[in-house]
């Protein structure tokens, strides 16, 4: 049974998506069908999930490893040490061999999980500036409906609440906060095991970046895949009440699983504006409270200069 030698650990929202979908389709990969199946987050309880995102995310993994083929999926939390090695079950003689799990940076257990798993696995992480990066998360909440605020009060709001935690909270300020996550992988697995690269690198130069990434995993630099590769879009929804309403019962997973593409493409038209709204500049000045000492420790740890982020 092949066995798992590299992990896209995060960060959320910025820019995993379209690395997974990179590596998906280099020949030398096989890559998780699940994409994000959180197996080593030990420490995010799927009881402890709220109504909206248990409503948004596919969690029963029986029925999904009840079949012979497994079917491309998002994301599912995996607790079955047994499903998470048929992940890899169709892998071959690709000399890489892994998956995407955004939990895993945040998880403070996932580290030590992966390395008891194989301490000689490969690890990439990819950062955004954490403003822009909670300002992506928040956007996708609101198309999710997990929140139907403006970003400032869902942003007060998260912070106030008592139990927070992956599933159950959004977490929109603790998952910028990547200093000591990346720590943790780099005191298990050593600095020469971990690859830390940028989102605004992928945006300016893709081609640079994705050989970067070949050249950290060994592999052979394909150059036609860079260019095709997508990621996830932000749609904002024109009522963001109505929206959480037909989340929280059921309505929008009922139209999937009844309705044809084009009548899903419609609803959309109908429920979601095409363009979303700028991060203004009140919002990055209350984001900076939060993320300016931040910063400036994650610059001295991967001795890089972060400055263009405080402004």
């Amino acid at each position: 049974m092949s066995k798992a030698n590299f992990f896209l650990v995060g960060a959320a929202k910025s820019g995993t998506t379209s690395v997974y979908d990179f590596l998906n389709h280099h020949s030398e990969a096989f890559m998780s069908p699940i994409k994000e199946p959180n197996f080593f987050s030990t420490d995010i309880h799927i009881d402890k999930f709220s109504e909206v995102y248990r409503k948004t995310t596919f969690l029963d993994t029986d029925k999904y490893f009840s079949n012979s083929n497994l079917v491309p999926l998002q994301l599912s939390f995996v607790r079955d040490r047994k499903h998470y090695d048929r992940l890899y079950e169709k892998a071959t003689n690709e000399p890489l061999i892994g998956e995407c799990s955004t939990s895993y940076l945040y998880s403070e257990n996932a580290a030590q999980n992966i390395f008891n798993y194989n301490p000689s696995a490969k690890i990439v992480i990819v950062l955004r500036n954490p403003i822009q990066r909670a300002y992506s998360h928040y956007l996708m909440a609101l198309k999710y409906g997990f929140t139907d605020q403006d970003f400032l009060t869902a942003i007060k709001q998260d912070q106030a609440k008592d139990n927070k935690g992956w599933g159950s909270s959004e977490l929109f300020i603790e998952l910028g906060l990547y200093t000591a996550q990346i720590k943790r992988y780099f005191d298990l697995f050593g600095e020469k095991q971990v690859h830390v690269m940028f989102m605004e690198d992928l945006k300016s130069n893709p081609k640079a970046f994705y050989d970067s990434l070949c050249d950290f995993l060994k592999l052979a630099k394909q150059d036609p895949f860079y260019k095709s590769v997508k990621s996830n879009s932000a749609l904002v929804p024109k009522y963001p009440t109505l929206n959480k309403f037909l989340v929280k019962f059921g309505f929008k997973q009922f139209v999937k699983q009844i309705s044809p593409l084009i009548l899903i493409k419609f609803l959309k038209v109908l429920v979601f504006n095409s363009e979303a709204p700028k991060l203004t500049t009140i919002e990055k000045k209350f984001l900076l409270k939060y993320y300016e000492k931040e910063i400036e420790k994650l610059a001295l740890l991967l001795n890089r200069d972060l400055k263009h982020w405080l402004l």
